[in-house]
C-alpha cells in the first residue's frame, strides 16, 4: 500500500498504468502459462527417454555391437529424437 501511496504521489498517471498493466500481464502470462504446461510435460518426457536410451546404449555398447543391435538402437533413438522435438516445436494451439 505504501509504495502504492508513493507512486500516486510522485505520478498519478504512472501509477494508473502500473496498476493497469501490471493485473493485465499477470493474467496474460498465466493464461500461456497454462496452456504452455502440456507441452513442457511432452517435451520433458520424451526427452528424458531419449537420454536414458542413450545411457543404455553408452554402457552396453559392447553387449549392442556383440549382438549387431546398432541398426535397432539408431532406429529408438532417431524415434525417440522426434518425439523431443515434436514435443519442443508442437503447435501450442493443438
Amino acid at each position: 500500500m505504501g509504495t502504492l501511496v508513493m507512486m500516486v504521489g510522485i505520478s498519478p498517471l504512472l501509477a494508473l498504468v502500473a496498476v493497469v498493466t501490471v493485473p493485465v500481464s499477470v493474467a496474460v502470462s498465466a493464461a500461456v502459462g497454462r496452456r504452455a504446461r502440456p507441452h513442457f510435460t511432452r517435451q520433458g518426457r520424451a526427452t528424458g527417454e531419449l537420454g536414458a536410451h542413450v545411457r543404455r546404449c553408452y554402457t552396453g555398447h559392447a553387449l549392442v555391437r556383440a549382438f549387431g543391435r546398432q541398426a535397432e538402437s539408431a532406429a529408438v533413438f532417431h524415434r525417440r529424437n522426434q518425439e523431443a522435438v515434436r514435443g519442443r516445436f508442437a503447435s501450442p494451439v493443438s
